[in-house]
This record gives structure tokens, sequence and C-alpha cells, in this order.
């Protein structure tokens, strides 16, 4: 599907799920419910799970790099990039 970012995702959805409802912090549920987004069999374009967080774009790309970028620890260092660098 067009607009869909490859990325392999290790968690499952289920694991994604629980990590959504144990999550206090809202921006990291936010980049986790991007995660579960992704993982979904339809998942939907980059653009429309922007939408559906409430970012831009560009913030939910940038998530997705860190993402890939980290080791087995990625979705409790999901939080530890500034969005805004001043």
């Amino acid at each position: 599907m067009a607009g869909v970012t490859r990325i392999e995702i290790r968690e499952t959805v289920a694991e994604l799920e629980a990590l959504i409802q144990q999550q206090r912090n809202p921006n990291l549920k936010e980049r986790l419910q991007v995660l579960y987004l992704l993982k979904l069999p339809n998942a939907i374009s980059i653009r429309e799970i922007a939408k559906v967080v409430g970012r831009n774009r560009g913030s939910v790309q940038r998530w997705l790099s860190q993402y890939r970028r980290t080791d087995s620890q990625a979705c409790s260092k999901l939080g530890t990039v500034r969005d805004d660098p001043k």
C-alpha cells in the first residue's frame, strides 16, 4: 500500500495493546498507538496515523526513525528524544 512505512515492529499487537493500557505518559502512549496502528493487518498511511494521534507527519516519521534505531527496549525509549529541539 502506498504511503505505509516499511518498518519491522518487534512487539505483537497484543503486547502493544497491553503497553498502551499500562502507559500513563500521554506522549509515550501516542507513540505506542502509532506502532499499534502500523502493526495492524490493514495499516493506514503515516499521514492518516498522524491525524489519528493529532500530530504532524514529520513528528510521526521521527518517532519511527527513533524506534528503528533502538534495541529491544524500543518502547521504553520512545520518549527519550525531544520532538521540538531548540
